[in-house]
């Protein structure tokens, strides 16, 4: 782990702990509900992702967090950026489903997912810029999507009796708003990208073109 990844994990770190002083016995967890705007506390809409229900549920979640960060591409700010789009993605999800108004929800699980995704995708856009395919980057792109579809549909979580911890009632369709929310954004970097090279080369012909034109009459 070099001093900059080691660095960029202090804040979410010191996150984690503030949003689950509830495991402390402090505080109640900061868990998003419908009603929160209303009961003044709409700040959970925004620390949701953070909070969780047992020990077991924040390690396994923030463990997984922790070791995608080092791996999202870009600057400090795009990587905030992405993490905020991938947890939009799992929230807007989430907050569709019956149980968003029964239990709540909170958790990394549907970020993480988003995370793993946009990582794939990264790995893939990357490799085609070197000239080559990144079979390993397919393949998780792959597998998240399909697990975040079938426990979409299913409305239950992929081998869930291999859990040996609390996890409450997860609300696994956050799963796939995660990985529409990575699909979304890498969407959007793309064409941003692609968009003016397009323009210029258009560009380019026609003057090319003029040119030729001038040069025939």
């Amino acid at each position: 782990m070099n001093r900059e990844s080691h660095n960029r994990r202090w804040p979410w770190l010191l996150l984690l702990l503030v949003c689950n002083l509830h495991l402390f016995g402090i505080g109640p967890a900061c868990v998003a509900r419908p009603d929160a705007i209303l009961n003044g506390r709409a700040w959970t809409w925004l620390t949701h992702a953070f909070t969780h229900v047992s020990w077991y549920h924040l390690a396994l979640d923030a463990s997984a967090f922790l070791c995608l960060l080092p791996l999202l591409a870009g600057s400090r700010t795009a990587q905030l950026i992405q993490i905020a789009v991938c947890g939009a993605g799992a929230l807007l999800l989430a907050s569709w489903t019956p149980l968003f108004g029964q239990v709540g929800y909170c958790g990394l699980s549907g970020l993480d997912h988003g995370l793993m995704a946009l990582i794939a995708m990264q790995w893939i856009a990357q490799g085609r810029r070197r000239g080559r395919t990144d079979g390993v980057a397919w393949a998780l792109l792959a597998a998240v999507t399909t697990k975040a579809i079938i426990e979409a549909c299913t409305g239950k979580v992929l081998l869930h009796g291999l859990h040996f911890g609390d996890i409450s009632i997860p609300i696994v369709s956050s799963h796939l708003g995660g990985v529409l929310g990575a699909m979304l954004y890498q969407l959007t970097r793309t064409l941003r990208l692609t968009l003016p090279v397009c323009a210029r080369q258009e560009e380019e012909v026609r003057a090319n073109g003029d040119s030729e034109w001038e040069q025939a009459t």
